[in-house]
């Protein structure tokens, strides 16, 4: 098992160079839902929306990352929000969903993480 710090340093110059579709399953996962989740917490689907993400990481990686923690809520929510990107009033009320979700979202990752022996 390794920490979360070796997955990123492992893979930085992967990220830089050639994009999150060249780092392996299940890392791309974990690095995933920590950018997506962290700006999420941090600054809502505004701040995400407005994000430029030069490693390769768009909205279909991260629903997939949703996806691979088992958390379809999630994924729908975040198109829902997507589809809403440009009214930043409705942006805010499906901000209220998220943060309910994000004490979930860090819980799933955790089991994902545990389940394909990861992180110690």
């Amino acid at each position: 098992m390794i920490s979360l710090d070796e997955i990123f340093n492992k893979y930085e110059g992967v990220l830089k160079s050639k994009g999150i579709s060249y780092v392996d399953e299940p890392h791309r996962t974990i690095i995933a839902i920590y950018s997506v989740q962290g700006i999420l917490d941090n600054g809502r689907f505004e701040y995400l929306f407005e994000s430029k993400f030069n490693d390769g990481m768009s909205i279909e990686v991260f629903y997939k990352s949703y996806e691979n923690i088992g958390l379809d809520k999630m994924v729908k929510l975040l198109a829902k929000a997507y589809g809403k990107r440009d009214n930043l009033k409705e942006l805010g009320l499906l901000n209220e969903d998220m943060f309910k979700l994000s004490d979930e979202v860090w819980q799933k990752l955790e089991e994902f993480t545990t389940k394909n022996r990861i992180l110690c």
